[in-house]
């Protein structure tokens, strides 16, 4: 049985530390972006589907509310050499450096 969410869940966030293999990290968007990959939970059933994108019109109910988020990630990591081989790395935590 899946974990349902609820008020109570744990938000501890070791809870979500888990292995994911880096070979299955999207590197770039579909060329059909209606053909990116969606994961349904369907709570009624307890049941996981994999579907696509285009899909979402009839999976989602009547009177949904769809919220897009446009929010973007910063590249916040920078990795450098010293010239004496040593390795830099710099971690940014605003934008505003720019």
């Amino acid at each position: 049985m899946l974990h349902r969410f609820s008020m109570e869940s744990d938000f501890s966030l070791d809870s979500y530390d888990y292995s994911f293999p880096q070979r299955l990290v999207a590197q770039r968007p579909c060329e059909k972006r209606d053909q990116s990959k969606l994961l349904v939970y369907d709570m009624g059933k307890d049941q996981i589907k994999h579907a696509y994108f285009h899909e979402l019109p009839k999976i989602l109910p009547s009177k949904s509310l769809l919220v897009a988020n446009e929010s973007k990630v910063f590249p916040c990591r920078y990795q450098t050499h010293k010239e004496s081989g040593g390795k830099c790395e710099l971690f940014f935590l605003s934008t505003q450096c720019w």
